[in-house]
């Protein structure tokens, strides 16, 4: 049987470009899935839809522990700017330009912490995961993330590295040849 703990309990989501997935873990301690949900993302339905699936889901996570979270960690495709707080270099393309965590928290009632996929990974490994079980002496990991988008994650002495623009790590965009946005766009869509 389930015991959640008010507590303890850690609560996050996973915001990516194909579904949307939340979890409550034991605690940091001990970070076992106590419950875990998805649902689809909706990229095609816009903006206001992905933030209706994330409340969607809070309420699953809601019902399942029988107690509301007075916080949330979120993990997003994309990076926000820290002196707009507006998304930026997100594969689900919606959410560029968009006040992501204001929307959230104003939605959900509750405190909400968000960061980049990637980072979050790289860190949770360093912290709670392989990295802390196999590799405990680590200053350096350097976490990658293939999925609707790809990204990295980098982790120094135990810290994220963000960088100023906050996309240290990222690796899954770059431009491969001198010559502009063309290029871009097109390693975007695939090797062409």
């Amino acid at each position: 049987m389930t015991h959640f703990n008010q507590q303890h309990n850690l609560w996050g989501i996973d915001l990516g470009g194909t579904k949307i997935e939340g979890v409550i873990l034991k605690s940091a301690q001990e970070p076992e899935v106590l419950f875990r949900y998805r649902v689809p993302t909706g990229v095609a339905h816009g903006y206001a839809h992905i933030l209706g699936q994330v409340a969607q889901l809070v309420q699953h996570l809601e019902a399942a522990a029988g107690y509301r979270a007075e916080q949330i960690g979120i993990g997003t495709p994309g990076t926000t700017i820290p002196k707009s707080g507006l998304m930026k270099n997100c594969n689900a393309t919606v959410l560029n330009g968009q006040p992501v965590r204001a929307d959230l928290e104003q939605l959900l009632g509750m405190r909400v912490v968000m960061a980049n996929d990637a980072n979050c990974f790289a860190l949770a490994e360093t912290r709670l995961g392989v990295v802390r079980q196999h590799f405990p002496d680590a200053k350096v990991v350097f976490g990658i993330i293939l999925g609707t988008g790809v990204g990295g994650g980098l982790v120094v002495n135990g810290q994220i590295l963000e960088g100023y623009h906050g996309i240290a790590g990222e690796w899954g965009h770059n431009v491969p040849k001198r010559g502009g946005r063309r290029r871009l766009l097109l390693w975007q869509n695939g090797l062409q």
